[in-house]
C-alpha cells in the first residue's frame, strides 16, 4: 500500500507498508517523509549505509501517537539496533555490516537500545619521508603509532595496511639506509601489510635497486606485479580481489602517456566497478610545500620549485603528476595520498586543475611526516585554497567503510591534530 514518498538526495522513493508506515533510504541523502498520521520527520546530518544517522528531528511537537523507537528491518545479514527517542529527536544506532547502498525500515514499536559504533571494513596508515640514518629521527615514534593501531585491530578480522609514501630511507636509498628503515618500519610482521611506493631519494642508489630488493627479499612482491621493479600495482579491500575499496600504488616518475604504467592505469580505472578509489604515490602536484607545486595562472598550469629541485627537474615531475591527478578526477577517484614535502597537508576536494570542487573533487593529503626532518612551507597561496597545514611528525589513519571514510592525523602520544569524514565519489 502506497502511503507517501521519501526524498533521498535527488530521488523520490515510494513509501509502502502497514498503517504505521515504512520508509526507505540511501547513502548520504537528506530524508523527509510524511507519515500516515500527517506528521513528518527529517534527517539531520549525513546518512551512511555502514555508519550512523546523527539524528531524526520531528517537525513541531512530538506526535503522541508516534512510537518512541523505530525498528529497522533491512536486508538479511545486516546487524542493526534501534532508534532511541531523546526529547524531540531520535538518535540513531549504527548500522553495521552493510553491503548494500539501500536499506529499508518500518515504523513500529520495539525496545530502545543504545547506539552501537559501526566498525570499519579496513584501515590505512600512511606516511612518507621516513628514516634518516645517524640523525635525530622520529621514525620510532611513528612506528609506535602504527603498532598501536595494529594491536587494536589484531583480533577483529579488519585488515590494516601500511602505506610508506616514498623516500623511505635517507639520504640515498642505499642498502645501509634501508638497514635503518628496517629498525622500525621493516618489522617482520609488517611486511605482508605494507603497500610501498618509491621516492626520489630511494632512487639515488642503483635507480632504486636496494628499495626493490628490500621488499622482494622479505617476500613482498607487489612492486614486481607488472614486471621486475615495475613499481605500480593495485589491490582491493577488505577482500584483495573484490572489496569495495580499490587501492592504486603509482610510481611518481612513470608519467609518459604511452608508458606501461599510464596505459595500465587508464585501463584499470575504465574497468573499475568499485565505489571507492584511493591512489597513492610520492609526489603531490598541488602541494603547498617547497617541492613541485602547480597552480592555474594566466589560464595555464604553472609549476614551481626551489632552485635545488629545479636542478633535479622536480618542477617537471610535479607537472607530469598533475596529469595523473586529472585522470583520477575524471574517473571519480575518492582519495589521493603523497609525501615528498616534509609536512602534513589536509587538502579540500579538488578538480584536475587543482581548483576546489566541493561536489566531486578528489580529496588529498600530503603526509611527508614519517620521521625524517620537517621542512617549511615555501608557498603561501594555501591560505586561499582551503589547505590545512601541520608541521608535526605523524601518521594519517583512514578508516574505510562501504561508501565512505573517516580520517585522523595521529601524532606523538596518539594526539589527533585533525580529523574528518567524507563519502566516495562513485556512488
Amino acid at each position: 500500500m502506497k502511503i507517501g514518498t521519501v526524498r533521498v538526495g535527488p530521488a523520490d522513493w515510494e513509501l509502502t507498508g502497514t498503517s504505521l508506515g515504512s520508509f526507505a533510504f540511501g547513502l548520504d541523502g537528506a530524508i523527509s517523509a510524511t507519515l500516515p498520521t500527517g506528521d513528518s520527520f527529517a534527517h539531520v546530518g549525513q546518512l551512511f549505509a555502514a555508519g550512523s544517522i546523527e539524528a531524526i528531528e520531528l517537525d513541531g511537537e512530538t506526535p503522541a501517537d508516534l512510537p518512541a523507537t523505530i525498528d529497522f528491518k533491512p536486508e538479511p545479514g545486516l546487524a542493526v539496533a534501534c532508534l532511541k527517542k531523546v526529547l524531540r529527536a531520535f538518535v540513531v544506532l549504527a548500522v553495521t555490516g552493510a553491503s548494500s547502498h539501500l536499506l529499508g525500515g518500518a515504523i513500529g514499536s520495539s525496545i530502545a537500545q543504545e547506539p552501537a559504533k559501526a566498525q570499519p571494513i579496513g584501515i590505512l596508515l600512511a606516511a612518507g619521508d621516513i628514516t634518516i640514518c645517524d640523525s635525530d629521527r622520529e621514525d620510532d615514534m611513528t612506528a609506535g603509532l602504527i603498532q598501536s593501531v595494529i594491536a587494536e585491530y589484531k583480533d577483529t578480522g579488519i585488515p590494516v595496511r601500511i602505506l610508506p609514501l616514498g623516500d623511505l630511507a635517507y639520504p640515498n636509498g642505499s642498502t645501509g639506509s634501508f638497514n635503518c628503515y628496517d629498525d622500525y618500519w621493516g618489522q617482520k610482521d609488517w611486511i605482508r601489510l605494507t603497500l610501498p611506493v618509491i621516492g626520489n631519494h630511494d632512487r639515488q642508489t642503483g635507480n632504486g635497486k636496494p628499495f626493490y630488493e628490500f621488499f622482494r627479499d622479505r617476500g613482498n612482491l607487489l612492486l614486481d606485479e607488472h614486471g621486475t621493479g615495475a613499481g605500480y600495482y593495485a589491490i582491493n579491500l577488505p577482500d584483495e580481489k573484490y572489496g569495495p575499496w580499490k587501492l592504486i600504488a603509482l610510481d611518481y616518475l612513470q608519467t609518459d602517456a604511452k608508458g606501461n604504467q599510464i596505459e595500465w592505469l587508464n585501463k584499470l580505472l575504465a574497468e573499475a566497478t568499485t565505489p571507492c578509489i584511493v591512489a597513492f604515490t610520492h609526489v603531490h602536484p598541488f602541494s603547498a610545500g617547497r617541492h613541485g607545486h602547480c597552480k592555474q595562472k594566466d589560464g595555464k598550469l604553472r609549476c614551481y620549485s626551489n632552485d635545488s629541485d629545479a636542478k633535479q627537474g622536480q618542477d617537471s615531475v610535479a607537472k607530469a603528476n598533475s596529469k595523473i591527478f586529472e585522470k583520477l578526477y575524471s574517473e571519480k577517484a575518492t582519495l589521493f595520498l603523497a609525501g615528498h614535502d616534509h609536512n602534513f597537508e589536509q587538502q579540500p576536494r579538488k578538480n584536475g586543475k587543482g581548483e576546489i570542487d566541493k561536489d566531486r573533487g578528489v580529496r588529498s593529503f600530503v603526509i611527508g611526516t614519517g620521521g625524517a626532518n620537517l621542512t617549511k612551507v615555501d608557498y603561501d597561496d594555501n591560505k586561499n585554497n582551503g589547505i590545512d597545514i601541520f608541521k608535526s611528525f605523524g601518521v594519517l589513519k583512514i578508516d574505510l567503510y562501504p561508501g565512505r571514510y573517516e580520517w585522523q592525523f595521529k601524532t606523538k602520544h596518539g594526539v589527533n591534530l585533525t580529523s574528518g569524514m567524507d563519502t566516495c565519489n562513485r556512488l
